[in-house]
């Protein structure tokens, strides 16, 4: 008997250590896990805390090169708070750093350890610590030590998702390119022996253990658990070979994002953006294009511009278009090459005898529609002229494209974002050209822009001075192209008032649709905040169902006017207000 309940407290004992230990890496040369560009890993939430300790088991050829190999990240374009843990072109572990101060200014650390090579053809296991306290980061190879280097920085939380074999930025291009087979972060700083005995097996009750990620017997395309139970990785496909189709529309309008990737690096390709808007012309009623800037990448290559112009020329007498000047696009050829009779013959005016501030007039069924194209960063006087502009078409919905506008958090763009204008051969932000333009103007229903790259069609609203509400959005899918060729076309389906707008992410060249869970939605334009009922005026009725979504009974959403994420008093208080004077 005694035997008996030995032998079963044994196989519990057993059990119990093979829930708590998990392999860190198999004796199974197949038990591994490769990345692709067609989907991305993501956490449902961002990290609770900056890991202190990185680890993972890879392989990579010995003669690979090319771009890094990024392990696990949390960066977007440099924008948030985030780290990098990869494998750079070289073979050298490395890992980067980005902090936004309450300024704005991102301060950026990278540790490349150059004496410790990865990339032998072999698995191997890479540890970095990040301590803090001493000051001191180091790297480890097959647990030995193997460089440190000085570490005056504090790295901050990310808002961020955690990103498994890639990261945030644009298309996951950045995807890791060699043989994982797991990967684990601490939030200690952990010790030699502890780095070693992480080789062999990850302990799962280890109290600083924030997740582990056991590949050897991962799928991708699947959904991969956090064997700690913190941060579970969820699949998103990125691309689709079809979708429930835009049905209830009247016409559309076709949006090119900054299409300079493929104009420079796949010129063979370009056409197809063109080929697909002439060919659906008439089966989905496309009765405008805009094109968003950068439209070439070497900003005066002749070569270039002239098969960009060949492009635009195609358009001409058949769809009517637009075009805004971005900052790879030189002045001079802009006006060179976009100045023929199949775009400049309905100009209706410009700022400065020039192209790079114009605006059109067209009237589409029932809508009279004016399409204003500001420059890269517009000057004052041109936003002076702009204003000009609106004042005498009250009745027109104002359409604006400029190039930079808007960043990928949904804001507008400042002097501390990417590229900014102001602090790069331009004048305005985004944030100065809603001060001095945009927000004067309830007409002015939608603003166009590129610039900074985004997975998704990123839309936001903002509340004008007339309690108007402007629809922003940003559509710029060069951080796809780089990888491989996509050729975008973002459609803007509308309905025959010209007011409900239902968006679309078509590839050219894949034929396929991208990332539909952040590019297919319907939006309403021209809507006025606090008005909840949509009649287009703001009364006490529309005060009254703003305290229903106070009190969590239904849901309206121009209930929140002060667009704090929530309808509280404060709301009613402006609704009522703006009732009785009749808004």
């Amino acid at each position: 008997m005694k035997k008996r309940l030995f032998c079963i407290l044994l196989c519990l004992v057993m059990s119990f250590s093979l829930i708590c230990i998990v392999s860190a890496g198999s004796a199974d040369d197949s038990d591994f896990m490769t990345f692709k560009a067609y989907g991305v890993y993501k956490t449902a939430a961002p990290l609770d805390a900056v890991p202190a300790t990185y680890e993972a088991w890879v392989r990579i050829p010995e003669s690979r090169t090319g771009p890094s190999h990024i392990i696990l990240g949390n960066d977007l374009s440099n924008c948030y708070n985030s780290f990098q843990f990869h494998i750079t072109e070289n073979g050298a572990p490395m890992i980067k750093f980005v902090n936004k101060v309450p300024n704005g200014v991102l301060s950026t650390r990278s540790y490349t350890f150059s004496n410790s090579a990865a990339n032998t053809g072999k698995w191997v296991h890479v540890a970095i610590t990040a301590d803090t306290a001493n000051q001191t980061i180091s790297c480890y190879i097959n647990g030995e030590l193997s460089e440190s280097k000085a570490f005056p920085f504090v790295p901050q939380v990310s808002p961020l998702p955690l990103v498994l074999g890639g990261d945030n930025r644009s298309g996951n291009t950045s995807f890791f390119k060699g043989q994982l087979r797991s990967t684990t972060i601490f939030s200690d700083v952990r010790t030699p022996a502890e780095i070693a005995a992480d080789m062999a097996a990850v302990n799962i009750g280890d109290e600083n253990l924030m997740a582990h990620y056991d590949l050897t017997a991962a799928t991708f395309g699947n959904d991969i658990g956090d064997a700690a139970g913190n941060y579970d990785m969820k699949y998103i496909n990125y691309w689709f070979d079809t979708v429930t189709p835009v049905t209830e529309y009247a016409y559309s309008m076709a949006i090119i994002g900054d299409q300079q990737i493929i104009s420079i690096s796949y010129p063979d390709k370009l056409h197809c953006i063109y080929d697909w808007i002439l060919a659906n012309k008439q089966a989905k009623n496309i009765e405008y294009v805009m094109a968003l800037g950068d439209i070439t990448n070497e900003r005066d290559n002749a070569t270039e511009w002239a098969r960009v112009q060949a492009q635009f020329q195609r358009l001409s007498g058949k769809i009517p278009f637009a075009v805004c000047r971005g900052n790879h696009d030189y002045s001079a050829p802009y006006n060179t090459y976009l100045n023929f009779a199949g775009y400049t013959s309905d100009i209706v005016g410009n700022y400065d005898g020039r192209l790079e501030d114009m605006y059109k007039l067209i009237k589409i069924g029932k809508t009279d529609y004016l399409i204003m194209s500001l420059d890269y960063g517009a000057s004052d006087g041109a936003l002076a002229w702009a204003c000009d502009v609106v004042e005498r078409y009250p009745n027109h919905k104002v359409i604006v494209i400029t190039h930079s506008y808007m960043a990928d958090d949904g804001t507008t763009t400042d002097a501390h974002d990417p590229v900014a204008p102001s602090t790069n051969s331009g004048y305005n932000n985004g944030d100065d050209m809603w001060e001095k333009f945009v927000r004067k103007y309830e007409n002015i229903v939608l603003v166009l822009s590129g610039h900074i790259d985004s997975d998704e069609i990123r839309a936001t609203k903002a509340v004008g001075d007339h309690g108007n509400i402007v629809t922003q959005m940003l559509i710029n899918p060069q951080g796809i192209d780089p990888y491989t060729p996509t050729g975008m076309v973002c459609m803007l389906y509308f309905n025959e008032d010209g007011n409900v707008v239902t968006t679309d992410y078509y590839s050219t060249i894949r034929n396929q649709y991208f990332n539909i869970g952040a590019t297919r939605y319907t939006m309403y334009l021209g809507e006025r905040s606090g008005d909840c009922n949509g009649d287009g005026t703001v009364t006490v009725a529309d005060a009254v169902a703003a305290i229903s979504a106070m009190l969590g009974k239904a849901e309206y959403k121009n209930a929140d006017v002060n667009g704090d994420g929530k309808v509280t008093v404060s709301d009613v208080l402006s609704i009522i207000k703006d009732a009785a004077k009749g808004v």
